[in-house]
């Protein structure tokens, strides 16, 4: 059964800041006023609205409505730069994501109104909870390849909102600090961009066309990150 725990992100020191949500829970969210309480306050700036919606969980996933008249409110996680957007008078948006934030529009930019964790996702069996079981990631993490591939993708496993990727020059830096690449160089590491680029079906020889190095990189990239080939602890093997 799907327990979702909400973390507040930033609230005042005297409010709960932590909410756990069984199977069949159902809570409004917002600002509160002595007129307009909700069940959990998740802010107490004057431009995020009183009502902002709905979160609620039912056998295997949670939801959220969203309330408003205009404002669009976005579901995100850290890696890989997925998200979801949740228009306005959207109710009961299920949500795909096991750990994720809500982030929503305000004056300036935008705030983090919660960070949300479901816990007890079903599985099959022990072997699928494992990605890396599976043939689409069977990737060997030993492999220069896949470190090729990790310093490609770690500018957006960083930071979310990263579009650029690293150019060949950059690469080469990066791997030649590490262990176990230190003598990468400028032919070496396009050449495992080369076999990365197959890998990935993203081989210009070989149906659609890739004319510039910095797209074949770009498409390899968004292919790592979409199916999670590459995680946030894979970057501790740059440094070993």
């Amino acid at each position: 059964m799907m327990v979702v725990v909400l973390k507040v992100a930033d609230v005042p020191k005297t409010w709960r800041s932590e909410w756990k949500l069984l199977p069949g829970d159902r809570l409004t969210f917002g600002r509160p006023t002595p007129d307009s309480p909700v069940d959990i306050p998740v802010s107490n700036r004057h431009d995020v609205s009183r009502d902002l919606g709905i979160i609620s969980t039912a056998g295997d996933h949670w939801t959220i409505s969203n309330h408003t008249d205009r404002w669009v409110s976005v579901v995100s996680v850290d890696e890989g730069g997925a998200f979801a957007r949740i228009p306005p008078g959207r109710l009961d948006a299920p949500v795909p994501f096991e750990i994720s934030r809500l982030m929503w529009p305000c004056k300036g930019g935008e705030i983090v109104l919660f960070e949300a964790f479901s816990m007890d996702a079903g599985f099959r069996d022990q072997v699928t909870r494992n990605p890396s079981n599976t043939v689409a990631f069977n990737w060997s993490k030993e492999s220069k390849h896949f470190l090729v591939l990790t310093a490609l993708c770690e500018p957006q496993l960083r930071n979310e909102d990263c579009v650029e990727v690293p150019g060949i020059d950059a690469l080469v830096a990066r791997l030649q600090g590490s262990v176990r690449y230190s003598d990468a160089t400028v032919s070496s590491v396009n050449a495992q961009i080369e076999y990365l680029a197959v890998k990935c079906g993203k081989d210009p020889n070989a149906g659609e066309r890739v004319k510039f190095d910095g797209q074949k990189r770009l498409k390899i990239v968004k292919y790592a990150m979409r199916f999670g080939v590459v995680q946030w602890d894979d970057l501790r093997l740059l440094d070993a």
